[in-house]
């Protein structure tokens, strides 16, 4: 089995490959008791994209939302997507700054 690829798409605090750093104890670890590595945490997103589900129910004020990118730390004057009662509307979070 290729423990090399049980990783793939983690970002890990140690060099996967054995090879390349034999003293790795947490990566000898993992292989020995099943031990699990310290996994780096990622960043939080800083911005998301409103979306509104699109019918003919969806409040003006969200309608007129829907497609723009908004700060999570500053939302709009509606709030975030899907505060208010009965709101169907969502936020694409946004994992990189564009």
């Amino acid at each position: 089995m290729d423990y090399i690829g049980l990783f793939s798409g983690y970002q890990t605090p140690f060099n996967l490959d054995p090879d390349e750093d034999p003293d790795n104890d947490e990566f000898k670890n993992y292989l020995r008791r099943g031990v699990y590595p310290k996994v780096v945490p990622r960043k939080k997103p800083r911005y998301y994209i409103w979306h509104s589900i699109g019918d003919n129910k969806v409040r003006e004020s969200h309608s007129s939302n829907n497609g723009l990118k908004f700060e999570w730390a500053k939302p709009p004057e509606t709030g975030h997507p899907g505060q208010e009662f009965n709101c169907l509307c969502w936020a694409e979070s946004i994992l990189y700054d564009e």
